[in-house]
């Protein structure tokens, strides 16, 4: 399922809208960013946290949701994808670079590494778009 720019858009600015590290949807994150030394230049950067998923249901349809890799859809309906990727870090492509959508999304994972899942996601067909240097570990895998 794929999305086009406005609604992939619309995603975007609803992600950054809920998962401000200043809300209550945030704080888990923020304080995990707090630990590690990390918050201010988060807060500086945009960073923000992944909203729990029913409030993510609420505000966002089935098509973005399963669209921008947040969700996928089986036999026991639709669940969370990557749901302890709860960080989002913003990417917006160089001017002139060739990619699907001029602004994406990073997911990473707050928890020790672990060698059975990737330490970045990036939403469907992102992944290929986005430098190499920022892809190690699985980037994108189990998003489509």
């Amino acid at each position: 399922m794929r999305l086009d720019d406005a609604p992939f858009a619309r995603v975007l600015d609803t992600l950054a809208r809920l998962g401000s590290l200043e809300s209550e949807q945030g704080a888990p994150v923020a304080r995990a960013l707090d630990r590690a030394g990390l918050l201010g230049h988060a807060r500086r950067a945009g960073w923000t946290a992944l909203p729990a998923f029913d409030v993510l249901a609420r505000a966002l349809s089935t098509a973005e949701l399963v669209g921008a890799g947040l969700a996928r859809l089986d036999a026991g309906g639709m669940r969370p994808q990557w749901p302890a990727h709860r960080l989002l870090i913003p990417w917006t492509a160089e001017a002139g670079a060739e990619q699907e959508h001029k602004r994406t999304f990073a997911r990473r994972s707050l928890l020790p590494p672990d060698e059975r899942y990737p330490v970045t996601i990036w939403p469907p067909r992102a992944a290929r778009a986005w430098p190499a240097s920022d892809r190690r570990g699985g980037a994108g895998e189990g998003c489509a």
